[in-house]
């Protein structure tokens, strides 16, 4: 660790790796007290600790620190006279001084160096965070928002964000590792998108946690306005890194409520009301089950019906039998005229004389 590995002996140095790994439980813990209180400072400072302790910054230190091969002498270089670089971002925008990639603060860096500086700049999540309020509508297939044309005192505000990196053409699976080189662990690059109130760091109204590693990431986030009066509100929206210190983001959004009383209530389609009157499913089971259970306790006339039904069956009853018993008595003789015709004499000629002879 660049703080104090020429000034700790090794045991010491054991000590510190040690406190560094358990370190991430402890900020994390740190974290969720902040946000506990509800106090948005609070989990700034947190979040911007983390940043200093990942880079092994510290809160005094350049920001330029950050870049490979940069030592004390390279920023105070980087950061003095004209055309200096104060923060990260600024290096990073400015143009290179040669064909090298070179620029102040690297002139006496290797080829090698340079490139180094290069491929890191590349990798650095400078993102474009954009942020839509009012009250949603409905969200289509592509996961975007739309919103109503006005929004109510009391209703629901919905924050729509999205954050770019500014170089999509990196693949999703080389992102996602932080530049890190002085710290024993790896670390994942993170997000915190914080809300409140404009010009306010004292109310923390929601808060949103950002671990996905792609070059698009969309989030949502909501805030009931009851107890809020008609009028135009401002909100600021923070996007803090976890893991650099210089890339935060911060916008203003300025969302109008009006009075409940002058919204116009929105014009519902006959198709809608049509489905809205239809009978459920429910409905209709229930009324089979009436007219069964009428059919169960019907009227005296049904039951006089029901009688003459009864007598009619049993009347075409007995004559089926009667006719049955008709069919075995035909039956019966028609056997008996058979086993008559076994008794007959077959005629054969024995010799050319005939002679009859008894069927066996």
């Amino acid at each position: 660790n660049r703080l104090a590995a020429d000034n700790l002996s090794p045991a010491l140095l054991g000590d510190l790796d040690t406190i560094l790994r358990k370190a991430p439980n402890l900020i994390e813990a740190m974290r969720d007290t902040a946000k506990g209180t509800g106090n948005l400072r609070m989990l700034h400072r947190v979040l911007q600790f983390q940043q200093h302790l990942y880079q092994a910054l510290y809160f005094t230190s350049s920001p330029l620190l950050q870049l490979p091969h940069f030592g004390v002498t390279e920023a105070k270089h980087a950061s003095s006279g004209k055309g200096n670089y104060r923060t990260l971002l600024q290096f990073i925008e400015a143009k290179a001084l040669d064909d090298k990639g070179r620029k102040k603060g690297m002139a006496n860096m290797t080829d090698e160096h340079c490139a180094d500086v290069e491929v890191l700049c590349k990798y650095l999540p400078l993102v474009d965070f954009d942020v839509q309020a009012g009250c949603l509508d409905y969200e289509d297939d592509d996961k975007k928002v739309h919103f109503d044309e006005v929004c109510a005192a009391g209703d629901i505000l919905t924050f729509y964000i999205e954050i770019k990196r500014q170089n999509d053409k990196i693949p999703d699976s080389e992102l996602g590792i932080a530049h890190a080189p002085f710290y024993p662990l790896f670390v994942e690059e993170e997000w915190f998108i914080t809300l409140g109130k404009a010009g306010n760091e004292e109310n923390l109204f929601s808060v949103v946690e950002v671990k996905e590693h792609e070059n698009v990431i969309r989030h949502k986030m909501q805030l009931p306005t009851r107890g809020l009066k008609p009028g135009t509100y401002d909100f600021d929206l923070y996007l803090t890194s976890t893991c650099y210190v210089g890339l935060d983001k911060k916008t203003t959004v300025k969302v109008d409520l009006v009075d409940p009383k002058t919204v116009k209530p929105a014009e519902v389609h006959p198709e809608d009301i049509e489905a809205e009157n239809a009978p459920s499913l429910f409905d209709l089971l229930q009324e089979g089950g009436e007219e069964d259970e009428d059919s169960d306790f019907g009227s005296d006339d049904e039951d006089g019906n029901t009688k003459k039904k009864i007598a009619l069956k049993k009347d075409a009853d007995e004559k089926d039998k009667k006719v049955e018993e008709q069919d075995k008595s035909d039956e019966q003789v028609a056997d008996e005229e058979v086993d008559s015709d076994d008794d007959l004499v077959a005629v054969e000629l024995v010799d050319g004389v005939p002679e009859t002879k008894k069927n066996k």
